[in-house]
């Protein structure tokens, strides 16, 4: 069943990514400008008309926060998926995740060459590998501490079956 639900979390994560790409560049940015003016960063007057750098910096670090964001948690979600199927550790599990979330980007932005008023950009599909990247090492040191923190309590039981018998 983990498998199962593993697995199904990677496809629905990568449906939600395809989906943000099919939209047209007009919709995503109206999303972005909807984002920073719900976090208190900036009216909707001033995205739309400033040319101030600051505005327009912070239109930019959304947008690519925005690929960040999304391929970490692909990455986390890749890295559990793979592990449960195959229960490797190591580079064994670090870098299979890491090329098959990052190939979804490549894809993801190979997509978004065919979508009205969107481009495919080799600095996006970098970002999405280095998002990747992030998130298969963080959800690697959390399986990581897991197996440990395992272990030791497999020891500390056994121990505690041995004290109680002798």
């Amino acid at each position: 069943m983990k498998r199962v639900l593993t697995l199904l979390l990677v496809i629905v994560w990568v449906a939600v990514i395809y989906w943000f790409s099919s939209q047209a560049m007009q919709e995503t940015t109206q999303q972005t400008y909807e984002v920073l003016v719900r976090l208190g960063l900036a009216t909707k007057a001033e995205l739309i008309r400033s040319t101030d750098p600051s505005v327009v910096l912070l239109k930019y670090l959304a947008r690519k926060g925005a690929h960040l964001l999304l391929f970490t948690v692909l990455g986390g979600f890749v890295t559990v998926a793979f592990f449960t199927l195959t229960r490797r550790v190591g580079l064994r599990l670090v870098l299979p995740a890491w090329l098959i979330a990052s190939l979804v980007g490549v894809a993801d932005e190979v997509h978004q060459h065919f979508v009205p008023g969107r481009t495919m950009m080799l600095s996006d599909m970098a970002l999405d590998a280095g998002g990747a990247l992030l998130g298969v090492l963080v959800a690697w040191m959390a399986i990581s501490v897991m197996l440990a923190v395992g272990r030791f309590v497999r020891k500390d039981r056994k121990k505690l079956k041995e004290f109680r018998r002798g």
